[in-house]
């Protein structure tokens, strides 16, 4: 009887601890990234190139890291159309929020944000980028300035020359198509 009291002892207690899950982002670390979810509008310059796009950001499953699906296409061009899918998390060990973003035209990057000073709304974070575009090597600096609640601007000045500009602006997302049934 004592055996079986420990055994029920030792499952409430570990069906306690499992059914309180603990955040893996501090308060004011996913109150900083919380700053992106929501739909945006996007248009800037892609080594002189005028661009636009939109992007939509939320959290995943288990609100451990952010998952942002977008498209760019060169300004009046949709033919050169491409799609974006960003995975966004935190290292805790080294301060920086870290994106892993992949493209369909096979570019991918990983981008390393220092989250000091914590920021909301206004200020400006830096941090590194590298990766491969176009077939090529690619590394740089980032800086992001927070302009208010609904814009920003996204800099990445590559150590080839290269640079990317882009203004963000919050926007509604669009609606969603009603099927038409048969």
């Amino acid at each position: 009887m004592r055996c079986l009291a420990l055994c029920v002892v030792v499952l409430l207690t570990c069906g306690v601890s499992v059914g309180q899950e603990k955040s893996a982002l501090p308060n004011d670390v996913r109150e900083m990234m919380g700053y992106l979810v929501g739909f945006w509008k996007l248009e800037g310059t892609v080594d002189g190139s005028p661009m636009q796009g939109a992007m939509s950001v939320r959290w995943s499953p288990g609100n451990h890291c952010q998952i942002y699906n977008g498209k760019m296409w060169k300004k009046g061009d949709r033919q050169s159309l491409v799609h974006l899918t960003v995975i966004c998390g935190y290292d805790a060990a080294k301060d920086q929020a870290v994106e892993t973003a992949y493209w369909s035209d096979g570019s991918h990057a990983v981008s390393r944000y220092n989250m000091t000073p914590r920021i909301v709304d206004e200020g400006t974070i830096e941090g590194e980028r590298s990766g491969v575009f176009d077939g090529e090597n690619i590394a740089g600096t980032i800086k992001a300035e927070r302009k208010g609640r609904d814009e920003f601007d996204w800099e990445v000045s590559q150590k080839n020359g290269g640079k990317v500009k882009f203004r963000f602006r919050r926007a509604e997302p669009p609606q969603r198509r009603e099927k038409v049934e048969k």
